[in-house]
């Protein structure tokens, strides 16, 4: 654990505090290092506080909310997604009767539909991809022990991406094409 000068004045008068134990909260750790004054109060006084590294502790509280943070954003992407193409299938509804009443088989509409959403979603996918890996490197200071271009990330959520993009096209498509053409002609 990290303290501050202050708690090691206190806590270790005239004793240098790194290697020494210390106890708090019912967690027993070592001192590590001495960090700066800070406060966090409205006076300015300085404080007495133990720094934790988040790692020793992922069982804690932290990493659920972690998680469902990253959950929780993927959602939203995933229903943004559907919701736009969704809506672009929901405006060619005449397109696909009348595509269905001069002879197109509903599964080669389906076929393009799907098709087309998902070179859209690539496309999006690709530049998400590029701005992602080229701001990546703004963040480097902030990651520990972590590269800011991990291929299992970033294969991940685009491979997430797409089976969202794959359903988002095909969902719509499939209540398209199942009705009848002659209600979408009306």
């Amino acid at each position: 654990m990290i303290i501050t000068q202050s708690l090691a004045d206190k806590i270790f008068p005239g004793v240098d505090p790194i290697g020494q134990s210390l106890t708090t909260g019912g967690r027993k750790g070592t001192v590590i290092g001495i960090a700066g004054e800070t406060s966090i109060t409205n006076e300015g006084t300085p404080g007495m506080f133990v720094y934790h590294p988040h790692r020793q502790f992922a069982g804690d509280r932290n990493w659920a909310l972690t998680q469902v943070v990253a959950v929780v954003a993927l959602i939203l992407a995933a229903l943004g997604l559907f919701g736009v193409l969704s809506y672009g299938v929901r405006l060619r509804g005449r397109e696909f009767g009348i595509r269905m009443a001069l002879g197109a088989q509903r599964s080669s509409i389906r076929g393009m539909v799907l098709g087309q959403g998902l070179i859209v979603s690539g496309i999006g996918i690709a530049i998400g991809l590029t701005l992602a890996a080229g701001l990546s490197r703004f963040m480097r200071s902030m990651l520990f022990e972590v590269s800011p271009l991990n291929p299992i990330v970033f294969g991940g959520a685009a491979g997430f991406m797409i089976v969202i993009a794959a359903l988002s096209a095909y969902l719509p498509a499939h209540r398209a094409t199942s009705t009848d053409p002659r209600s979408a002609l009306q």
